[in-house]
């Protein structure tokens, strides 16, 4: 949730194209998934916390419309009427099931250095499964069959102070230096695989805590 908060203005539907936005999640969300994967005793630990995270966005995505209001201070380029929801939450779920089986599954071999094969085997999972399964969903995200109280997409709302024309709320924001290629995706490869193995670090850490 806190990594969600912080890099929310870059992770709107509109940017999830972008390289930037898959170099930003590979370097954050493995961190926590393969921390959560390594220490949680339960068999699908980041399975679990990818859930919480998306049952808290999802209940403040159907609760808050439900409120009245409306902005008091301009400039005002998109009327409220209701506290405004945040986009639907990241599809975390998907890498994280294959990175809790991955972890807690498969038959790593009893060897020193196994955590850097782990390391590097979560990170391509959650690569790889993360950017198939955000990229398809964008896509919807903002189409007219999103514009509905469940998904709150359809490129319909944005905070009130931000002047976007109506074209530019449905379509991707890729520019020529940020579009996702070859290179690009090598390189949040690598930051998912350097972000699972810190990962595993503090998930190490965490498993010798002791009350």
């Amino acid at each position: 949730m806190l990594i969600g908060i912080v890099t929310l203005v870059a992770s709107y539907p509109n940017r999830q194209h972008s390289a930037s936005f898959y170099k930003i999640a590979a370097a954050t969300y493995p961190i926590v998934l393969a921390a959560l994967a390594r220490a949680g005793r339960l068999r699908w630990s980041a399975t679990l916390a990818a859930i919480v995270y998306t049952s808290i966005v999802a209940g403040m995505i159907w609760l808050l419309p439900r409120f009245g209001a409306q902005p008091l201070t301009g400039p005002i380029y998109n009327p409220l009427d209701h506290l405004m929801p945040p986009p639907f939450p990241l599809l975390l779920i998907v890498p994280a099931l294959a990175m809790d089986w991955v972890m807690k599954q498969f038959p790593w071999p009893a060897w020193r250095g196994v955590g850097w094969l782990q390391a590097a085997a979560l990170g391509l999972v959650f690569f790889f499964l993360f950017l198939g399964a955000q990229w398809l969903f964008a896509k919807y995200l903002l189409t007219s069959n999103a514009d509905n109280w469940f998904f709150a997409g359809g490129g319909k709302h944005w905070p009130f102070f931000l002047k976007i024309s109506p074209r530019a709320r449905v379509m991707f924001w890729n520019s020529p230096a940020d579009i996702m290629n070859w290179s690009k995706a090598f390189v949040a490869a690598a930051l998912s695989m350097i972000s699972a193995r810190l990962g595993l670090w503090l998930g190490a850490w965490m498993s010798r805590l002791r009350r």
